[in-house]
């Protein structure tokens, strides 16, 4: 029997942080960006655990993802590659896509710590001429090559695309939202369904260099018997200075789908 595919979507969420930070310094910004001429690029190292059953009960599956992130951006623009490092500790039935766990065999089997390089993501995205008081619109695409492993990876490619949104209320807060789908690979051992992600949240400038907030991410069901996806992730940022800067979050799932808890951190330089 073949078992059901469990996917989350956690780990995307460092990615679409360090997005929506961004454009919040683009908000508050305006004649900075304006102004700034060409592309500059950026470089991102980060490292992120996430630990859960992911639908198989007392089978608990923790992913170790490490990625290397190159941007390039420009004041309305930007295109970005991502190269993992991933370990996955857990039920030998369970591979990584996108930094977290999917279960592509049958039932649970005696567990396993497998680790190697990751799946490639590829992506970019640009900001729509922004009107005066007006949202800041975001529109971003994203493919993840099928590079990793056998063990590491589920050997398909999958694409995504979504459209985000940024106002301003205060000068110090900023609320946000996104809707976006996503389309998944699918083999002759397991069949996912493609659907519908969103984000709502908020970010408040506590300090000059500190940025906090928090956002609650849906994920559509991806196979009939499983449950939405739904997990809640505070965050800070700190910009130590103009070439580098600093993103931590935490999460908390809200279903049996999600991931159970998790962590990451980000250090991002500038030039």
């Amino acid at each position: 029997m073949i078992g059901l595919p469990v996917r989350s979507n956690a780990l995307s969420f460092l990615y679409r942080s360090v997005v929506l930070v961004v454009a919040s310094f683009w908000l508050r910004a305006p004649a900075h960006a304006q102004t700034q001429q060409g592309a500059s690029p950026e470089t991102g190292i980060g490292a992120s655990y996430i630990t859960g059953d992911y639908g198989q009960p007392g089978e608990t599956t923790s992913v170790v993802y490490a990625p290397l992130t190159v941007t390039l951006r420009a004041p309305n623009w930007r295109l970005e590659a991502t190269a993992p490092f991933i370990q996955i500790h857990g039920p030998s039935n369970v591979a990584g896509a996108d930094g977290t766990p999917i279960v592509v065999g049958g039932s649970p089997s005696s567990e396993s710590t497998r680790a190697g390089f990751g799946d490639v993501l590829l992506g970019g995205g640009f900001y729509l001429p922004r009107a005066p008081n007006l949202p800041l619109f975001d529109l971003s695409a994203r493919v993840k090559l099928p590079t990793a492993a056998s063990d590491l990876g589920t050997g398909r490619a999958d694409y995504s695309a979504q459209i985000a949104a940024y106002q301003p209320v205060t000068p110090k807060l900023l609320l946000m939202a996104s809707a976006g789908y996503q389309w998944l690979g699918s083999s002759d051992l397991y069949h996912l369904r493609d659907g519908p992600t969103g984000m709502v949240g908020f970010n408040y400038k506590a300090g000059s260099a500190v940025d906090a907030g928090a956002t609650l991410n849906f994920t559509s069901r991806i196979a009939k018997d499983l449950d939405h996806q739904l997990y809640v992730s505070p965050y800070l940022t700190w910009r130590a200075n103009r070439l580098f800067g600093v993103t931590g979050y935490v999460l908390a799932g809200l279903t049996k789908s999600s991931p159970t808890a998790g962590g990451g951190i980000q250090l991002t330089f500038y030039r």
